[in-house]
């Protein structure tokens, strides 16, 4: 029971989602057979509403058919392929299942939303619509278009210590479960020109792998249900430089801001400011060029 509540406080707080409130009076039961059934019956609401929801667009002569049900099925990939993931490394069956189900209804009623959003923007007009997204976005989703991004959950911060709020979004990449990836883009906009975003990626490591590789070592998070938190800060160099050797640079302060990446089952990741470019500090993770 012990183990229970636990996973229930989890759910609630470590890792709020856009559920509904009869989702969250679920979760409040006290047997966890009580959870599940209750948690069926709103994902099967759920379901029922996002198909009706989808048939509307459909009908609605406002979009394109094969495209939309092309991204569709794509989404319903990418929907199976992220509830594995979160329930991937939890051994009690009946706590699988209640993850399970609560990942199905966090991502349905998303993309419920998500369609929704869509008929009033085409209703409202493209050119209308276009003007509302930020560049950032329909760079990095030219750019990136394999990736889910969630757009949803932005964080910004200075993270190069120079004075631009900079927007930063994870993403997964999961074509298969053996090349799942979890993608850290960091956009920087500029008045002017094509903002440039730079994509970091962490290779998942697999659940089955031996448990005592050291995650953080090699540059993986464990879970795809990653978090991200900000800290700002500019500290002074680490090392005085010799005065006939002293350059501006060395002379300036250290940009001691940090995105750490907080992986519940391994170590926390920290990405930073070094070398003229954004990288996974004291380690080496895949970061691709900025765009």
């Amino acid at each position: 029971m012990r183990l229970f509540i636990l996973f229930l406080f989890t759910i609630l707080f470590v890792a709020p989602s856009p559920a509904t409130a009869a989702r969250d009076d679920c979760l409040r039961a006290e047997q966890s057979a009580q959870v599940r059934i209750c948690l069926a019956q709103i994902y099967e609401d759920a379901a029922g509403a996002l198909q009706d929801t989808f048939v509307a667009l459909q009908k609605s002569g406002d979009v394109d058919t094969d495209a939309l049900q092309a991204a569709q099925q794509s989404w319903i990939n990418y929907r199976d392929m992220q509830c594995a993931l979160e329930t991937a490394q939890i051994e009690n069956e009946s706590l699988k299942a209640i993850q399970g189900l609560s990942c199905l209804n966090d991502l349905t009623h998303s993309r419920t939303a998500h369609l929704e959003k869509q008929a009033t923007d085409l209703g409202a007009g493209v050119h209308e619509r276009l003007e509302n997204v930020p560049r950032w976005m329909n760079a990095l989703a030219a750019d990136h278009p394999d990736v889910f991004w969630r757009y949803g959950a932005v964080t910004q911060g200075d993270l190069d210590c120079d004075g631009v709020i900079d927007d930063i979004v994870l993403g997964l990449q999961s074509d298969n479960a053996a090349s799942a990836q979890v993608k850290v883009a960091i956009a920087q906009s500029a008045d002017t020109g094509r903002p440039s975003v730079s994509v970091l990626s962490f290779p998942l490591k697999d659940a089955q792998e031996n448990a005592q590789e050291n995650a953080q070592a090699s540059g993986r998070v464990c879970s795809a249900a990653v978090r991200m938190n900000f800290v700002s800060g500019i500290t002074a160099p680490p090392n005085k430089p010799d005065a006939a050797a002293g350059s501006s640079a060395q002379e300036s302060a250290h940009c001691g801001a940090r995105l750490v990446l907080v992986d519940e089952i391994c170590a926390s990741h920290e990405i930073g400011w070094a070398e003229d470019r954004f990288m996974l500090i004291n380690n080496q993770a895949h970061s691709d060029a900025p765009q």
